[in-house]
């Protein structure tokens, strides 16, 4: 339709907006509009045992777990769209930053964009007790934790209870796929000894895939990194699996 002309006071002319029926008003039917579903985010948390990211009895910080940090970040940047990169985030802690309710909803449920997201936990040595305890937390609340890595967990010494900040009772995680990597070393080192007082997670039946690695426990990054006996590491398994969510 032509829009009108008018003439101003002024002596201008100008047109008159024209005006678009949408609808008929003797038409009821319910027009449905698609609404595209948010894009589907990835969260890894990483958390570090005993004098990872802060001292413990005298050592540290050693900062075992958190070279994970940046390999999972080459990854996203490597193998991910761009558009699809804003939807990766890495959140390295401390096993004492996932002890207790106020802690988790600092440290974590703050990290999680919503209950659409897919989780993955690596926890080293006690990351590894307290991270297990941390998968069945978010499961009960209703998060998907897909993959849940444990490495050379310890915390089965019941004085570890008053020295650390870790859940008293053995850990009963919940995830879609759990897998355990134990360091089996040929060559004992003094970080062994440590995990040995600690006691480690006696694990025999519960993990997808459970594995001993010829290494010591203070190596965490071999412990992810190693090929398990499904030929594949945990590093693999694990960046497969978010590229096939964040791929979508």
């Amino acid at each position: 339709m032509e829009a009108e002309k008018i003439v101003l006071p002024n002596g201008n002319t100008a047109s008159l907006a024209t005006t678009h029926t949408l609808t008929p008003v003797n038409d009821a039917q319910i027009k449905l509009v698609p609404v595209p579903s948010p894009a589907t985010k990835v969260v890894v948390f990483l958390i570090g045992g005993a004098g990872d990211k802060k001292r413990f009895l005298g050592s540290g910080p050693n900062y075992n777990i958190q070279p994970a940090k940046p390999y999972l970040e080459k990854f996203s940047f490597s193998n991910i769209k761009p558009e699809r990169q804003k939807d990766f985030d890495v959140e390295y802690l401390g096993y004492y930053e996932i002890f207790g309710n106020d802690n988790i909803e600092k440290n974590v449920i703050a990290a999680i964009p919503n209950k659409r997201t897919v989780i993955y936990i690596v926890g080293h040595s006690l990351g590894g007790w307290n991270g297990a305890h941390l998968s069945k937390i978010l499961s009960d609340r209703g998060y998907d934790v897909r993959i849940l890595v444990t490495l050379d967990p310890v915390g089965e010494s019941p004085t570890l209870e008053f020295s650390s900040k870790i859940y008293s009772n053995t850990p009963a995680p919940i995830a879609k796929k759990w897998i355990n990597v134990v360091a089996h070393p040929s060559s004992s080192n003094f970080t062994d000894f440590v995990a040995w007082m600690g006691e480690k997670w006696k694990i025999t039946a519960g993990p997808d895939i459970n594995t001993r690695v010829d290494t010591n426990h203070a190596e965490a990054i071999t412990l992810l990194t190693a090929k398990l006996n499904n030929g594949d590491s945990a590093y693999k398994i694990i960046t497969q699996s978010i590229y096939e969510v964040l791929s979508k």
